[in-house]
């Protein structure tokens, strides 16, 4: 562009939500031959040449719709870096981003996707709580939220972007089967994987990418969600230690990743301590999503029969 050679991905971490993408983002942010942007999410491939008048307002100032500022994302690369970059909304729209980035990316062909899953009821109820606790964008019940013939739904799903749409997010199949078809380096990992073996998921990932996959990173195990990541940010990574809490420089980096592990274990049980979903609410939903869990097994070889017990 203009005479320069411009620094694009190399692979994309495109969903799907609350299905542990912000600790994978976080893994690879840390390895020392990896360079992901600052700030999750800037959903390019999706928001890109939308009309004004469309454009999502909540967080708006993080999300980038322009292709130079998306650029600007990647110019702290060094030049023997991995550049990689998150986006949720990229799995659930996934025609758009698909042909966004055949569009803006040249050797889209050698792009390495990466896709993370989590049991689709389970998924859709936590991205329900997030909405509507953390956020405070929801205001209906789960079971209203969750049910498309809600008229308060319908007039959601007449938007261009819907991000409370939360059967949408949890259907997988389509989505993985057009990235796997028009991508041929495309790793699809488990939300169980990561919560029973961090290390040897993360390891696999720096394989797959191929980067040193002898590296763990300090934060390895630390469970992230909204009321943490601040924190985990500003203890674990050296630029905002420096600058916003200069005395954290003195404890180890091993003793500020314990201490962050801690801390977010108390938020989650915390957060467990949130209503329940019906029983009646979870046997509708594991209905509504029993033939996408049974396809979506076949598409990646992997058994998913315990998301329908």
């Amino acid at each position: 562009m203009q005479g320069q050679t411009l620094k694009l991905p190399d692979f994309l971490l495109v969903g799907a939500a609350k299905s542990g993408t912000t600790s994978l983002y976080s893994y690879l942010r840390e390895h020392p031959q990896i360079f992901m942007p600052p700030e999750k999410e800037p959903h390019f491939m999706v928001l890109v040449d939308r009309p004004i008048a469309s454009r999502p307002i909540a967080k708006a100032n993080e999300f980038v719709f322009e292709f130079g500022t998306y650029v600007r994302l990647f110019e702290g690369a060094g030049d023997d870096q991995l550049i990689g970059e998150a986006s949720t909304s990229y799995l659930y729209y996934h025609d758009r981003a698909i042909r966004n980035i055949k569009r803006y990316i040249p050797e889209w062909k050698k792009l390495k996707i990466l896709v993370i899953l989590r049991n689709p009821v389970d998924r859709a109820f936590s991205h329900y709580w997030m909405q509507h606790r953390v956020y405070r964008y929801e205001s209906l019940s789960f079971e209203d939220a969750a049910d498309y013939g809600h008229p308060v739904v319908k007039k959601r799903m007449q938007y261009d972007w819907r991000p409370e749409d939360y059967i949408g997010y949890s259907m997988y199949h389509d989505a993985l089967k057009a990235y796997m078809e028009t991508f041929p380096h495309t790793r699809v990992y488990l939300y169980e994987d990561l919560a029973a073996d961090p290390k040897g998921l993360v390891r696999d990932l720096y394989r797959f990418l191929g980067v040193d996959d002898s590296f763990v990173p300090a934060n390895i195990g630390v469970r992230y969600n909204p009321r943490t990541n601040f924190l985990a940010r500003l203890l674990l990574r050296p630029g905002l230690v420096s600058s916003v809490f200069p005395p954290a420089r003195l404890i180890p980096l091993e003793k500020r990743a314990e201490l962050v592990r801690r801390i977010s274990a108390r938020v989650a049980q915390a957060f467990s301590s949130r209503p329940k979903m019906k029983p009646e609410t979870r046997e509708r939903l594991k209905a509504l999503f029993r033939e996408d869990i049974l396809r979506t097994q076949e598409l990646i070889g992997r058994d998913l029969s315990k998301w329908l017990d």
